[in-house]
């Protein structure tokens, strides 16, 4: 295994709010309160870094970035959307794994009640 140097992330929100035919099954993409990984931001890096391996493949380039969407549930659970990341299944497949295996998160909350947030996650890989 590859181990994984760097991961320089920033979370954000994508898109438009899309209605999903319930009205309680509305996924935010802006809340009044944003939802938190336990332990923050700093706990976050940590979780990424130790999960996500790669197998040396000497025909790939794995350095770049990679676009994670994902949504985080009204109980804390993150979903795993979609992965962009040069077209390579791989990397995405490790992706989906590592973001559905994360610890529950705080969910976000809108207008005092517990919602379903869409977040992105830009994510750049260096590895030695």
């Amino acid at each position: 295994m590859i181990k994984l140097m760097t991961i320089l992330f920033i979370i954000s929100f994508f898109g438009n709010a899309c209605f999903l035919g319930q009205k309680d099954n509305k996924i935010y993409t802006i809340v009044e309160e944003n939802p938190e990984y336990p332990g923050g931001q700093a706990a976050l890096f940590k979780y990424l870094s130790q999960n996500l391996k790669y197998p040396k493949n000497d025909s790939m380039d794995l350095c770049g970035r990679m676009m994670l969407q994902f949504v985080v549930e009204k109980n804390g659970r993150a979903i795993f959307d979609s992965c962009k990341f040069r077209n390579c299944p791989l990397q995405c497949n490790e992706m989906k794994s590592v973001i559905n295996n994360m610890p529950r998160w705080k969910a976000g909350r809108q207008n005092g009640k517990t919602v379903r947030v869409a977040l992105s996650l830009p994510i750049h890989i260096r590895l030695e």
